[in-house]
């Protein structure tokens, strides 16, 4: 029988499997409606996340965007999965768990541009991650050439201790005993510069 309009509920609906079965009254009667519910309404969603560059960054040279794309068993691969700036035409990306492509600032204009990482599906919702990238203008790069050389020594200085020492077991190790032996000779040297305490002894003579 075909039924159009609002469907008024006699009973709560119940689902047995992943079939929803319904009461439903109509002029002839209450008739039972069965329909099939999709499995995705009962999996967990995707989760897709972009873990690089961070959001709002100042975009000066080609961005290198990667990211976490993890499917729950129940969910089947996506049928799209791309990236799209702004308002451009989406670009297909192959499909895995870990994904990554370039973005060039040169083919944009100055100002904020979103990209945005999206998985469709047959069924199902899709997904999306997204990123704002900040492209400046000319006036907005004020060079400090003083700062600039400060800055680039100290970034080196700090890639060079996380190559050398955090990532290396033995060098860590190293490390850890200069600077113990530093405080050793420190505490030593204070002992030795500290004011020698003098020792003054008194005698009483009672009076005769």
């Amino acid at each position: 029988m075909h039924v159009t309009g609002n469907l008024a509920l006699t009973s709560e609906p119940w689902l047995d499997g992943r079939t929803a079965w319904l009461a439903v009254s109509t002029r002839n009667g209450t008739s039972l409606v069965a329909f099939e519910v999709s499995p995705f309404a009962f999996a967990d969603r995707p989760d897709l996340s972009i873990t690089s560059p961070r959001s709002g960054a100042r975009w000066t040279s080609v961005a290198n965007v990667q990211g976490v794309f993890r499917l729950p068993g129940d969910w089947a691969q996506p049928t799209t999965f791309t990236y799209r700036v702004d308002d451009l035409p989406p670009v297909a990306i192959p499909v895995a768990e870990r994904f990554r492509f370039q973005v060039d600032p040169q083919d944009f204009e100055p100002g904020r541009h979103q990209v945005v990482v999206r998985a469709t599906f047959r069924e199902g919702p899709p997904v999306e991650a997204n990123i704002l990238l900040l492209l400046p203008t000319v006036a907005d790069e004020r060079i400090d050439v003083e700062q600039l050389g400060q800055t680039y020594h100290a970034a080196r200085v700090a890639f060079t201790v996380r190559q050398y020492v955090t990532e290396n077991p033995a060098s860590f190790l190293l490390v850890a005993l200069v600077l113990l032996l530093l405080v050793v000779l420190a505490l030593r040297v204070w002992v030795w510069l500290r004011p020698a305490r003098r020792r003054i002894e008194v005698e009483y003579v009672p009076p005769e």
